[in-house]
Order: C-alpha cells, then sequence, then structure tokens
C-alpha cells in the first residue's frame, strides 16, 4: 500500500504555514475578519505549534514578518511569535513538560531536581553558543545595554522605554534564527525557504493594489499607486523585497551550476519568485532600495572578478555567474515589459530613476486663467473635467531635499548627547512622533550613543571581514562558498545603502536576515 503523505512533514511545513498566513494576511487586508481576530486566530496556532512542534512555531515567526500591521494586544504578531517559540524551544529541548524519571532507579524525580538538571542543562548550551560566536552574542547584548543606559537622557523617557522592549523584541528574534539554524540540522534550508516564500501573498498583494488603483477598486494603499502589502510603507516593502533577493540570486547561481539549464520545477520557482520580487520592487519606487540592489549587482561582479584574477574560482563557476547575470537581467527586462503591459504604476520610472542622481523629478501641474497648481496623479481626470489644462514640469524632488534637512537635526541631537545617546525614540519625540533620524546610522548614534553604534556598524562589518580573509587562503573556492559570500554581500549591502535614507531599527526582516548570515553554514 502507498504511504499516506504527512501534511506536518519538515518538507511540507512551509508550504503548509505559507498557505495559512496567506489567508489570514488576505482575509485582514480585505476585511473578512478584522486584523485583531486575523491575529489571534494566528496566535492559537503559534501557541499549539509551539508546544506540540517548534519547528512550524520558527516557520511561522519568520512568516510573521509579512504582518507588520497586525496588532494583537499591543503587540505585533511576530513579538508574540517569539515569545510562544522561546518557552516552547526551552520546554521541548529539555522534555520539561514531560514526567522525568531516574534512570537507575525509575522513580519519579522532584521538581527541585527537574530544576537543577533543567537550569544547568540551560547554562550548558546557551555557554555553547556563546562560545560559537561570541563576537555575534556580545555584540548583541551592547545593542540592548546602549539602549537601556540611553533611557535616562530621554526627552520622553517611558516611551524610549516601550521603544527599547520592541527593539529587545527584535534583537530576540535576531537571535531565535541564529540559534534555530545553528542548533537544529534542517533549520538552515527551512528558514531560508519560509523567508522567500513569505514573499509570495506578499507580492500578489502589491500588485493588486496597484491593479485595484486603476481600476477604482479598494486598494488598502498608504500612499496612492504605491504598494505596502501590508507594511507600514512603501519603503519598508521595498527593503524588504529587496532583501528576498538577496537570497533568490545566490539560490539562481547555486540551480544554474549545479544543474544544467533545463525548465523543471525547482528551476520555475526560483525563476518565479525572482520575476515577482522585481515587479514589486520596481513598483514600490522605494529609490533606495533600487540603488541597493544595483550596488548588490555590481558588488558581486566586481568580486567575482577580484577572485578570478586572483586565481581562487574556476572557469566553470565563472561561467555560470555570467549566465546567472544574464538571466537576472533578462527577468528585470521582463518585469519592465510586464508593468508597462499590464500599467502597474502610474509612474514614470525612468523619471523617478533619473531623480535619484539628479535630485529633480516630473510632477504634474494643472493650468487654468494663468493660474497654476500641482495636483496629485488620481486628480488629473476631475482637473481635467473642471476645464484645466494638465501639463508636466520639473520641480527640486522634495523628499531629497527633506533627507538633507533632517541629517541637519541629526547632527544638532548628536551633538547634545554623542556619548550615552538620549534614547531609543527621542528623534520621533524631536518631530512629534511622526519621523524618525531617515538614517539607521544617525538613528543609533542618537538613540544610543557611540556604544550603540559602533556595536551595530561592527556587527555589519564583521560577515564582509570574514569573507575578505578568504583572499588570504589559496585555496579554489567552491559554488556553495560563494551562496554564503553573494547572500552576505547582498544582504549587508541591502541593509547599509538602504538605510542610509531610512532607519529600519526595529524592522523584522532585517534582524532575521542577520541572524540568518551570522549562523548560516557554507554548505547547504
Amino acid at each position: 500500500m502507498p504511504q499516506k503523505m504527512k501534511i506536518w512533514s519538515k518538507k511540507n511545513i512551509p508550504l503548509v504555514c505559507l498557505g495559512f498566513v496567506a489567508v489570514i494576511l488576505l482575509a485582514g487586508i480585505l476585511g473578512f475578519l478584522s486584523s485583531k481576530t486575523a491575529g489571534i486566530i494566528i496566535l492559537f496556532l503559534m501557541l499549539f505549534s509551539a508546544i506540540y512542534r517548534p519547528l512550524i512555531g520558527i516557520t511561522l515567526l519568520v512568516m510573521s514578518q509579512i504582518l507588520d500591521i497586525f496588532n494583537v494586544f499591543g503587540l505585533r504578531i511576530y513579538h508574540w511569535a517569539v515569545i510562544f517559540l522561546i518557552i516552547s524551544l526551552i520546554l521541548n529541548y529539555f522534555n520539561f513538560i514531560k514526567n522525568k524519571t531516574d534512570k537507575k532507579t525509575k522513580a519519579k524525580v522532584g521538581l527541585f531536581k527537574i530544576l537543577k538538571n533543567f537550569s544547568l542543562a540551560l547554562s550548558i548550551r546557551l555557554y555553547i553558543l556563546f562560545r560559537e560566536n561570541r563576537y555575534f552574542v556580545i555584540l548583541l547584548s551592547l545593542l540592548i545595554i546602549s539602549s537601556i543606559i540611553a533611557i535616562a537622557n530621554s526627552p520622553d523617557p517611558l516611551f524610549s522605554a516601550k521603544q527599547t522592549v520592541a527593539l529587545i523584541f527584535s534583537i530576540a528574534i535576531c537571535y531565535v534564527t541564529y540559534y534555530w539554524i545553528r542548533v537544529k540540522k534542517y533549520g538552515q534550508k527551512q528558514v531560508l525557504l519560509a523567508f522567500i516564500y513569505s514573499s509570495i501573498p506578499v507580492c500578489v498583494l502589491a500588485i493588486y493594489q496597484n491593479l485595484a488603483q486603476e481600476l477604482g477598486f479598494k486598494s488598502f494603499q498608504i500612499m496612492t499607486a504605491r504598494p505596502n502589502a501590508a507594511f507600514f510603507e512603501p519603503d519598508w516593502l521595498g527593503i524588504y523585497t529587496v532583501l528576498i533577493i538577496g537570497f533568490i540570486f545566490p539560490l539562481l547561481f547555486l540551480k544554474l551550476y549545479k544543474k544544467k539549464l533545463r525548465f523543471d520545477k525547482e528551476f520555475a520557482k526560483i525563476t518565479a519568485l525572482s520575476l515577482l520580487n522585481l515587479i514589486v520592487l520596481i513598483i514600490s519606487v522605494a529609490r533606495a532600495s533600487w540603488v541597493a540592489l544595483i550596488a548588490g549587482i555590481i558588488i558581486i561582479f566586481s568580486w567575482i572578478a577580484l577572485l578570478k584574477l586572483s586565481g581562487r574560482i574556476g572557469s566553470k563557476i565563472f561561467k555560470k555567474f555570467s549566465l546567472t547575470i544574464i538571466l537576472f537581467a533578462g527577468l528585470f527586462i521582463v518585469s519592465i515589459i510586464l508593468i508597462k503591459s499590464l500599467s502597474l504604476s502610474r509612474f514614470n520610472l525612468w523619471d523617478r530613476f533619473e531623480s535619484i542622481y539628479k535630485g529633480q523629478h516630473i510632477i504634474t501641474m494643472a493650468e487654468k486663467d494663468g493660474v497654476n497648481k500641482k495636483i496629485d496623479l488620481e486628480e488629473i481626470e476631475k482637473y481635467k473635467a473642471m476645464g484645466y489644462r494638465i501639463y508636466e514640469d520639473k520641480t527640486k524632488d522634495e523628499n531629497i531635499q527633506s533627507r538633507f534637512r533632517a541629517y541637519d537635526t541629526n547632527l544638532e541631537l548628536v551633538k547634545e548627547n554623542w556619548l550615552l545617546g538620549r534614547g531609543q525614540g527621542s528623534i520621533m519625540v524631536k518631530r512629534d512622533y511622526l519621523h524618525n533620524a531617515n538614517n539607521i546610522f544617525f538613528e543609533w548614534w542618537i538613540s544610543s550613543g557611540l556604544l550603540g553604534l559602533t556595536a551595530f556598524i561592527l556587527m555589519l562589518a564583521a560577515p564582509l571581514i570574514k569573507i575578505l580573509k578568504t583572499l588570504k587562503n589559496k585555496k579554489k573556492l567552491g559554488a556553495n562558498t560563494l551562496f554564503y559570500q553573494f547572500t552576505v554581500l547582498l544582504g549587508i549591502g541591502a541593509i547599509i545603502i538602504t538605510n542610509l535614507f531610512n532607519s529600519a531599527i526595529f524592522f523584522i526582516p532585517m534582524w532575521i536576515y542577520i541572524g540568518f548570515i551570522y549562523a548560516i553554514k557554507e554548505k547547504l
């Protein structure tokens, strides 16, 4: 008799969890369920999975990064997920929820002895993980400690304390990701699949939002004609998609290296995911993320050229990398064609790209009886009906100008307490709780002082230094090593470049990515 397929097998868990999260996400967004009800349903599943099978819990934790706008009992879904998962990992790993018996006497062990053995085992496990990468653990601890110290200097200590708690949750998710990959044989592949599969409902929803805007349906957008999916703003969607591509591009390379180029199921999945995320990245009009992707591709191309010139890689690897670049460029062209043919964006995308280095962009104007008005894209038909002449003009990009003004404010705040910082969220207090520092490095310096800034810079620098050290070794590099290096270069590059114009201190995809980079083993 044929064996029955196990739905909750390791192979199927990412897909089953993806289906569940996608249904809840769409039901919550479309209004079939309130966001709170949808969140409570997920919480019950997470609580169940945390006790029954942590393998499901970690998958849901990673996938819940896309549920940014869902708030349940004052916490985000992923905050609850990490609480449940930490408890479940402790209970399941040490069999704490089972009736323990002494191996020699077969008698039940008392509660005191259980707690003693449990504490000893937990301490040993934490020490082993600390010894494996003490640098990583110390830096995470310094980020928390510096933020706590700075609360005393905050203009609103209670608000800074709440923001610090949110930061601790983000760092906890980073460490749980690191922990799971390190101690579980299947952990690395599971986190990787959960991360990239989570982009499927995100991309579908983002594309729907722009189509709905054009067709006159309800789009659920925060900004007109710019999708945000279930994130708080389009820029977060842009950062998320460029991090997804930071995983997908190395996978595409690995696929082309290990197998001949043929249209099988695995290749179809990777190319479809690449195409979806490229489309969404482009229509998000998140220009910092555009720059991050372009810079990332240039960086890894330069790195491969350096390895080739130094004799560190063979001809096969160089050819397969070149093929990956060509294929990726082809997918980019296809994505542009689809965006244009399906009218997925109202923006003049070339103009938006030019504005990055020219500092100017096109605006829509309405003129009547010598009176000129700047109007939004959705107002064109209304003003035409009123007899206005519609035309386009170029002006200085207000967003770029506002960033420079924000940096001036940031410098003034840094001078006030450059050593110890002013507490997490202090820049928001200064700006009436509406805006952050628009730069993650300024944010760390203002919020956590020199200690917090230094710890964060060192955290991003360490994986890059590890890669540069491989130049000293004359041994040829394999495809798995290059997968690791591409993942680090694209991910760290994306985090740095996008956050020169944003401040994603609490952005969960960034922390999961950092946890993955520190935990990753070079062989998949």
